[in-house]
C-alpha cells in the first residue's frame, strides 16, 4: 500500500523529529516500506510511528535477504483487512496478535450515500437522521467545511487546531477520561504534522460551524481507497441534535465524492461505530523473529505472551477502569462544566412586575445558559436568530426565552457566575 499516509516522508520525518530527536530510523532489505527504531538494550525493533498510526502496512521481500538475523521486529496496528504476505523463508517467523477491534463501512458495495443509508438503516432511523440535520440547520446558522488539499491557510489551520484542542479538552472532562492525544508532546506532533498532510491530500479535517464557531471537528487520514478517522470532538451543548451523526454523513459524502472504498472508524468499541459500520476487523501486532536465534525466540515469545495478556485484560474491560483511575489522578482542579439542570415551562405572557431586561445571551458571561437555550431551540424548532433572552439580573429569578412562536420561563437550579 504505497499510498499509506503513515509511510509518507512527511509523517516519518515529523514523527522522528518529535519522538526520536530527528535521529534517522533504520531500514532493512527483507521488508519494504517500513523503517524501525531499536530498543537500547535488546535486539527489538519497533516500526516508526509505533501505535500512533491508524493502520500500518508492509510487504516482505522475497529476495533471499537475511538482515533480520538475531532480531525481533514489532509492527503495531496492522488492520486485519490489509493484505500482508507471509514469510517464504522458513527461518523468519510471523506471529499475529489481536489487540483492538475496529469497524468500517465498505462503500464499494454502494453506488451513493442514499444506497448506503437505505441498506443499513430502517426507514424510521433514516427519517430521524435527516430530521436532526434539518432541525440543526433550522435552529442555527450552520455551514460545513472540508479542508483537503490547498484550500486552507496556515493561520486558519492554527485557529482550527486551537478550537479542536478546546473541544477535545471539554469532551475529555465530560466523559471523565484522559485523551492521550492532548498530551503536550503528542499534540505538538499532530499540530505540526496535519497541515502538510492536508496539503498533500493525506489528511482531511471536516468541520461543522454554527456561525463562525466550530461545533464539530474531525481529523481523518486519507489513502487512495481508505478514509480513516483518527480524532473527533463535538460541543455537547448540541448533543440533542446528534451532531456526531451529521458529521458522519459529511464523511460519507466525502468518500463517495472522492471515490474512496472504505470509511474506517478505526479502533474503539463504540455504539456509533457498530451502527454505521457494516464490517468488523481487528487491529493486530505483527511480531517477526529469527527462529534460528535462541535469543530472538525467547524475546519473541515473551512479547507474544505480553501482548496476549494485555488483550486478555482489554477483553475484560480492565482498560476502562484503568483510564478512569488515570483521569481522577490527572483531572483538573476546577471544572467549568455544569450539569444540565433547569426547568422549562411554556408561558403566554411575561410578568411585568419582575422588571425583566433583555440580555446579550451570546456574551461569554452567560455561557451557563447555553444548554437551556439550545434545549428551547430544539424542543420548539425555533431559530437562534429569532430568540431573545430576558433576565432580572438575579440568578435566583427565572429567565425568559422568547422565540418567534413560543415563550418559556426557565429556572436554573445550578449556576456559576
Amino acid at each position: 500500500m504505497k499510498s499509506n499516509p503513515f509511510l509518507s516522508n512527511t509523517f516519518v520525518s515529523i514523527w522522528l523529529k518529535h519522538f526520536n530527536g530527528s535521529n534517522p530510523a533504520i531500514t532493512f532489505d527483507f521488508i519494504k516500506d517500513l523503517s524501525f527504531l531499536k530498543k537500547k538494550k535488546f535486539p527489538i525493533y519497533f516500526n516508526t510511528g509505533r501505535n500512533q498510526t491508524n493502520g500500518i502496512s508492509y510487504t516482505l521481500n522475497d529476495n533471499g535477504t537475511k538482515d533480520y538475523k538475531n532480531k525481533v521486529f514489532i509492527i503495531m496496528d496492522v488492520p486485519s483487512y490489509y493484505v500482508t504476505n507471509t514469510p517464504e523463508d522458513n527461518i523468519l517467523r510471523l506471529k499475529k496478535i489481536r489487540q483492538y477491534k475496529g469497524y468500517l463501512a465498505n462503500l464499494n458495495k454502494y453506488d451513493n450515500l442514499e444506497n448506503f443509508i437505505c441498506a443499513n438503516f430502517s426507514s424510521k432511523s433514516r427519517s430521524r437522521i435527516f430530521k436532526y440535520q434539518k432541525k440543526l440547520e433550522k435552529c442555527f446558522n450552520i455551514k460545513y467545511s472540508c479542508f483537503f488539499g490547498n484550500n486552507i491557510s496556515k493561520d486558519d489551520y492554527d485557529n482550527i487546531f486551537q478550537a479542536f484542542n478546546d473541544l477535545l479538552k471539554k469532551q475529555s472532562e465530560e466523559k471523565k477520561i484522559v485523551n492521550e492525544a492532548l498530551a503536550t508532546e503528542k499534540w505538538c506532533f499532530l499540530h505540526e504534522l496535519i497541515y502538510p498532510m492536508i496539503l498533500e491530500k493525506k489528511a482531511a479535517i471536516i468541520i461543522i460551524y454554527s456561525d463562525d464557531t466550530p461545533i464539530s471537528i474531525s481529523l481523518s487520514y486519507v489513502s487512495n481507497n481508505i478514509f480513516s478517522n483518527s480524532l473527533m470532538a463535538f460541543d455537547s451543548n448540541y448533543s440533542k441534535f446528534h451532531v456526531g451523526f451529521i458529521e458522519i454523513l459529511m464523511r460519507l459524502k466525502f468518500c463517495f465524492k472522492e471515490k474512496i472504498d472504505i470509511l474506517d472508524f478505526s479502533k474503539g468499541d463504540h455504539d456509533y461505530k457498530k451502527r454505521w459500520g457494516d464490517e468488523v476487523y481487528d487491529f493486530e501486532y505483527h511480531i517477526l523473529y529469527d527462529s534460528k536465534s535462541i535469543t530472538s525466540v525467547i524475546i519473541a515469545f515473551f512479547l507474544i505472551y505480553k501482548y496476549q495478556f494485555i488483550q486478555y485484560l482489554r477483553d475484560r474491560k480492565i482498560n476502562i477502569l484503568f483510564h478512569s483511575i488515570i483521569y481522577f489522578i490527572k483531572k483538573p482542579q476546577k471544572s467549568d462544566i455544569l450539569p444540565e439542570n433547569h426547568e422549562t415551562k411554556e408561558i403566554n405572557e411575561v410578568d411585568d412586575n419582575l422588571n425583566f431586561v433583555e440580555i446579550d445571551f451570546r456574551n461569554t458571561k452567560y455561557s451557563f445558559l447555553k444548554n437551556s437555550i439550545y434545549d428551547f431551540l430544539f424542543r420548539f424548532s425555533e431559530s437562534i436568530n429569532d430568540i431573545k433572552v430576558f433576565s432580572t439580573n438575579n440568578l435566583n429569578e427565572p429567565f425568559i426565552f422568547i422565540g418567534k412562536n413560543h415563550k418559556v420561563k426557565v429556572v436554573l437550579k445550578n449556576t456559576k457566575e
